[in-house]
């Protein structure tokens, strides 16, 4: 067995029936999913990913997945975005040797720990789906401190309305909600920056793709005091609310990155801001909306979003 660094053009019909192989039960991937969290996302780079070789099989894949800016004050994360061994050739130190050049690739970006399935931008998953236990075992063994909290909800939209505590809320503070247009998009950042500086490299990658109106907006007196990030069958970009089409339906879509103003909190907008959200999804054909990455389950169950995934989180302090 030896070690190459992943070179899409030779080996990505092979790693894609590596993925079937080893994953396919759980969580079966489509071609485009996987192509844009790998070599199609923006901050990846040659050397990012392996393939463990072995008598011409591709027996095993890693991607570090790291976080890049143009900021020189933007901090450095980097984790192990997928970790997988075919399952005739498990236990046999390939995971291993597979984890370690991934985090080597991780600690040469400047990483003082490495995470798993983090962080944010492109990503599969958001941690380790508590379901598969040997993937917990084996990065539990290497030395990955774990917690669990971490939620993927759901909530099938088709019969959604929005409820009339919303509405009430939308009236009694005078703000409208509705898609960002495009005369809007340089308000739309300048508010990132200056209250979710995080999402800002996201709400960028949407308008890159020609996608403003799937950002929903907050807006009262001609400013903009919230918004949200939106996904339906209509995204070209393939976002992590996504990615598990193949399970949740080719008229699956999504929402995240919910943001209000600091000074606005407390009033029922966020609320409100992901009821509307939710009726433009159900709008736009969606069946399943997917809401990744919360710990808020109490927050959406208020619109109907039921668990659906939970995760382990955790990392890893690289010597």
């Amino acid at each position: 067995m030896k070690l190459e660094i992943y070179d899409p053009k030779a080996r990505a019909a092979d790693v894609l029936k590596l993925w079937d192989r080893a994953l396919g039960k759980d969580y079966p991937v489509s071609d485009r999913a996987f192509w844009q969290n790998t070599i199609g996302n923006p901050f990846y780079e040659h050397g990012d990913a392996f393939v463990a070789v072995g008598k011409g099989k591709v027996l095993g894949f890693a991607l570090a997945k790291l976080e890049r800016s143009s900021n020189p004050e933007h901090e450095k994360h980097g984790s192990v975005g997928v970790l997988m061994v075919d399952p005739a050739a498990r236990r046999k130190g390939i995971g291993k040797a597979l984890l370690a050049r991934t985090e080597d690739r991780v600690k040469g970006f400047g990483c003082a720990e490495c995470g798993v399935a983090t962080p944010a931008h492109y990503r599969f998953w958001p941690g380790i789906p508590t379901e598969l236990t040997p993937a917990y075992e084996f990065f539990a063994g290497q030395g990955y401190k774990l917690h669990r909290g971490c939620f993927d909800l759901v909530r099938d939209v088709s019969n959604f309305r929005v409820p009339k505590r919303v509405k009430e809320a939308i009236a009694r503070e005078g703000v409208e909600i509705r898609p960002l247009k495009e005369d809007e998009v340089a308000d739309l950042l300048t508010f990132e920056r200056a209250e979710f500086k995080g999402w800002e490299p996201s709400m960028r990658s949407l308008i890159g793709h020609r996608e403003a109106d799937h950002i929903i907006i907050v807006k009262r007196g001609g400013r903009i005091i919230g918004s949200l990030q939106s996904f339906s069958p209509l995204s070209r970009m393939r976002s992590a609310n996504l990615i598990w089409e193949t399970l949740l339906g080719a008229d699956c879509g999504g929402l995240g990155a919910v943001g209000i103003a600091k000074a606005e909190r407390g009033k029922d907008l966020g609320l409100a801001l992901c009821a509307v959200a939710t009726d433009v999804l159900r709008r736009r054909g969606v069946r399943n909306a997917h809401i990744d990455w919360t710990g808020l389950i109490e927050f959406y169950g208020k619109l109907g979003y039921k668990p659906w995934r939970e995760y382990w989180k955790g990392e890893k302090k690289l010597a």
